[in-house]
């Protein structure tokens, strides 16, 4: 069963209204959500599946996602817990630790990664690169070898080159993640990125077929 954490995102990446529609990132009291999935394990649930728009930015006083995750451990009954959507950038080594310790901590992340070229990602407001990124990837499997990751990314981003392009479809080919799936550059309204200088709807076609033919021969 799926238990949300939180609700809104504070993250601000320029082409999301995620902010504008639901807010910045509340979380949920843990009380509320130890109560939730106490709930689920008493009608049977054996997977908890742990949600937010960014799971791994959870954080109530001093209690991290981590704390939230092994206390929801120690409930009788489910004998998995999963979790969706980390971003990259709120994922520590640290945590990963601490993860790989929980016996019911699923080796499953997803983990949308949107781009890997520092420059548009820069354009996204997110701070990643295609060296962090690895360095996160490399991270996870060192801790959990048996790990799926699974993530997203976006291609047409406004000013995206074929260099940068390139450079996302690298990490692909470095990365080897196990899922992944991809969508053209569409504007939201009210967004920062709504109001860049759009691709070309061919071009974008063109790199999306090309992400994901490179990454189906991957997975």
């Amino acid at each position: 069963e799926y238990i949300k954490i939180a609700e809104g995102c504070s993250n601000n990446c320029s082409y999301c209204a995620i902010p504008l529609i639901r807010g910045s990132s509340m979380p949920f009291d843990p009380e509320v959500i130890l109560a939730d999935a106490r709930e689920a394990a008493a009608r049977g649930a054996k997977e908890l599946i742990i949600i937010a728009q960014d799971s791994a930015a959870y954080r109530f006083d001093s209690l991290r996602l981590v704390d939230l995750v092994k206390q929801i451990s120690e409930i009788d009954g489910p004998r998995w817990i999963r979790i969706l959507y980390m971003h990259p950038d709120h994922i520590t080594d640290e945590m990963l630790d601490e993860f790989s310790r929980i016996g019911k901590f699923v080796h499953y992340f997803d983990i949308p990664f949107q781009h890997a070229s520092a420059s548009v990602l820069k354009n996204m407001n997110r701070s990643g690169s295609r060296e962090k990124y690895l360095s996160l990837v490399r991270s996870i499997r060192t801790r959990m070898p048996d790990a799926v990751i699974r993530s997203t990314f976006m291609v047409g981003f406004p000013g995206e080159t074929d260099q940068d392009f390139d450079e996302l479809i690298q990490f692909l080919s470095e990365a080897r993640l196990d899922r992944v799936g991809a969508f053209e550059f569409s504007p939201e309204e009210n967004t920062p990125a709504a109001h860049m200088t759009d691709i070309k709807k061919r071009v974008k076609n063109s790199r999306f077929k090309r992400l994901m033919s490179v990454q189906q021969k991957i997975s």
